[in-house]
């Protein structure tokens, strides 16, 4: 038997400190080297399960929690006015 999945698309808010743009860092210049090199995008994902009954509410509350506290999963590259990568 097939377990039948349904999704919906909702928005998140988030904040946390650290907003801006800077250069990138040593091992983000590393990362993104690789990725050039061997066409990898070297993306951390993942799946879980979530107990009968959680809340769409719930998932949303959790997500905005652990995007407020770490900074790096905020993180998207960029370019500065010089066309140089950058983390923003």
């Amino acid at each position: 038997m097939v377990a039948q999945t349904t999704s919906d698309r909702i928005t998140v808010a988030f904040s946390g400190p650290g907003a801006g743009t800077a250069p990138l860092t040593w091992g983000q210049k590393a990362i993104l080297r690789d990725m050039r090199e061997t066409g990898w995008t070297h993306n951390s994902s993942g799946a879980h399960q979530v107990p009968h009954g959680t809340t769409v509410e719930a998932v949303a509350a959790s997500l905005r929690a652990l995007m407020s506290r770490y900074p790096a999963l905020r993180m998207r590259l960029g370019t500065d006015a010089d066309g140089r990568a950058c983390q923003v």
